[in-house]
C-alpha cells in the first residue's frame, strides 16, 4: 500500500512473522511488518510505517506514523498520524495532527498538541 506523502525510500524493514523484544531505536525511514512487545524510538525525523501484519505492543515516539496494522500502546508523534482503514489502535494518541480513515478501529484516547514530547524536540 502507497501512500501520497510518503515519499521516503524505506531505509529499515522488518518482515512478516518476525517476533522482536525489547526497545528498537531507529534512524531513516521504516516499514515494520513484524510482532514487537517493547518499544519504537525514531531518533531521525522520519516516517514509521505499520504495515497490515505489523503488531507493536507498547510505545511508539516518531515523526510521523502510517498505522496499518495493530498497536497497543502509547503514541506520542511531532507530526502527522495517519490510520489506515486497516489500522487498530488501542491506547493513547498525542500528536499535532491525526487522520483517521473509515474503516479504522480506534479505542484511544487523543491529546491534540503541537509540542509532542519526543527525544529529537
Amino acid at each position: 500500500m502507497t501512500f501520497l506523502f510518503l515519499e521516503q525510500e524505506i531505509h529499515n524493514y522488518s518482515g512478516i512473522g518476525s517476533l522482536i523484544q525489547g526497545n528498537c531505536f531507529f534512524k531513516g525511514p521504516v516499514f515494520f511488518n513484524s510482532r514487537l512487545e517493547g518499544s519504537i524510538t525514531m531518533q531521525t525525523k522520519d516516517t514509521l510505517t505499520i504495515g497490515e501484519y505489523g503488531e507493536v505492543l507498547g510505545s511508539i515516539q516518531c515523526f510521523s506514523l502510517v498505522i496499518q496494522g495493530r498497536v497497543e500502546g502509547k503514541i506520542s508523534c511531532q507530526g502527522l498520524v495517519y490510520c489506515a482503514p486497516s489500522a487498530v489502535v488501542l491506547g493513547d494518541i498525542i500528536a499535532p495532527t491525526i487522520h483517521i480513515c473509515p474503516g479504522s478501529i480506534l479505542d484511544a484516547n487523543f491529546k491534540i498538541e503541537s509540542n509532542s514530547s519526543h527525544p529529537n524536540h
